[in-house]
């Protein structure tokens, strides 16, 4: 067969047919089994499109639980009617994830502009209160919007700067809003991992401001509901009968094991379509799924310690070198990651400044969470001598360790054996 004819798309068969639903970036049209929570997002923000003010709500819950998923569709279907029926409100959506605090007001002022205005991003200055005050006259100058609905994502997963306490100071503007000029009506969605992270250190003008918060929690799936959702996923990404129910059930049974990650179970399902495609199978079994899972999964944990800032790295690595192996897997306590993180800046010549006691705790071990990469237990539940034990489990930690310091050299122009040589010395 000649090039041509093995490029010629009429000429083959394929498994898959549309991919792209078990990318990150797709937002399904429907949320399984997030029916109530949904309908409480709407009750919460219909006020808005018809320009009177709607409530203020906080979404919580653990990773893969649908939390971004579900206010990145409320904000498309809310933007969509707005614009299809002339309703004087707009949807503006903003995650925090790895942000300094006037990154995210940077942010907020350009979706302002795009969103509110329908002008491209524009704004780049990286002052907090120029981009507030942008973003205030922003929406006062928009003809015909009488109302506007901000989405703060990932909370808990913001970067101190300059500015210390970043989480109270975002809170403290976003509720005085009115009074730093906005004149028209505002309502705001907060959503996080972890509730307690994004409300450490708010003053008590601040705490008086959220108390009427909705809160909306977001469960974890049960085992038969990640089962459907997968099987959901595969009837929108596949031909019919192209995924066998033994390879559902392999699939369910590995979400259960990756804390629920359904977003492993979806990378794993795409990486396995295009495999079988290049292999000429018409058929994903688990028996395939287990013969590239070992692969697909490092390939997953890669990436997502790639994803990590130099400081959730460094981290990172300080972690794994101070575990050590217990009944349930490898942990460690907080204090003997801060030693081990201090020993790591003597012995690499980092910055101590951006090793603090208190944005180790209260960020980057929330971010290592939130991505699953580790566990945190409270003390009692595994052997350890603090409150706040971080554990990974016994099969996850050579894997880990060898990706981190793979990355890790990558990073920081180092040689691995060098810095496997000093990882043998131990804490």
């Amino acid at each position: 067969m000649g090039l041509k004819e093995s490029l010629d798309v009429e000429g083959g068969k394929s498994i898959l047919k549309n991919p792209n639903v078990l990318l990150d970036t797709y937002i399904p049209d429907k949320l399984l089994f997030r029916e109530k929570e949904l309908g409480e997002l709407v009750v919460s923000v219909r006020n808005l499109l018809r320009g009177k003010p709607g409530m203020n709500v906080l979404l919580f819950g653990m990773p893969s639980t649908g939390k971004t998923h579900a206010v990145r569709l409320l904000q498309r279907d809310f933007n969509e009617l707005a614009v299809s029926k002339g309703y004087p409100a707009r949807a503006i959506y903003v995650s925090a994830r790895g942000k300094t605090l006037p990154k995210v007001w940077m942010d907020i002022a350009n979706e302002a502009s795009r969103v509110v205005l329908g002008e491209p991003y524009k704004y780049s200055k990286t002052d907090m209160f120029h981009a507030m005050k942008h973003f205030v006259d922003t929406v006062n100058s928009a003809d015909g919007i009488e109302g506007v609905l901000l989405i703060l994502d990932e909370l808990d997963s913001m970067v101190p700067s300059r500015y210390s306490k970043p989480n109270a100071r975002l809170l403290e503007a976003i509720t005085r809003l009115h009074e730093n000029g906005l004149e028209k009506h505002y309502n705001f969605i907060l959503v996080t991992n972890n509730d307690k992270v994004i409300f450490e250190n708010i003053d008590a003008g601040t705490a008086s401001r959220l108390s009427a918060l909705w809160k909306i929690y977001f469960r974890e799936y049960y085992p038969n509901e990640i089962a459907e959702i997968l099987r959901d996923r595969i009837r929108q990404a596949f031909v019919e009968g192209a995924v066998t129910e033994q390879a559902v059930n392999f699939l369910s049974a590995v979400t259960m094991r990756e804390r629920r990650d359904l977003r492993f179970a979806f990378y794993l399902l795409y990486t396995a379509g295009m495999i079988a495609e290049m292999e000429g199978l018409e058929r994903i079994t688990d028996e395939f799924l287990r013969r590239i899972y070992s692969t697909v999964r490092r390939e997953y944990i890669k990436d997502k310690v790639k994803s990590l800032t130099e400081s959730e790295l460094f981290v990172f690595l300080a972690i794994l070198w101070s575990m050590r192996e217990g009944l349930e897997g490898y942990y460690t306590t907080t204090p003997d990651i801060y030693e081990a993180v201090s020993k790591f800046v003597d012995v690499f010549g980092k910055d101590s400044y951006n090793f603090r006691r208190t944005m180790i705790r209260g960020y980057i071990l929330p971010i290592l969470k939130a991505k699953c990469l580790i566990d945190i237990y409270s003390a009692g539940k595994h052997a350890g001598r603090s409150k706040g034990n971080i554990v990974i489990p016994l099969e996850d930690y050579n894997t880990l360790l060898d990706v981190t310091v793979e990355v890790f050299s990558e990073r920081f122009n180092l040689d691995p054996e060098q810095v496997r040589e000093v990882l043998k010395r131990g804490v």
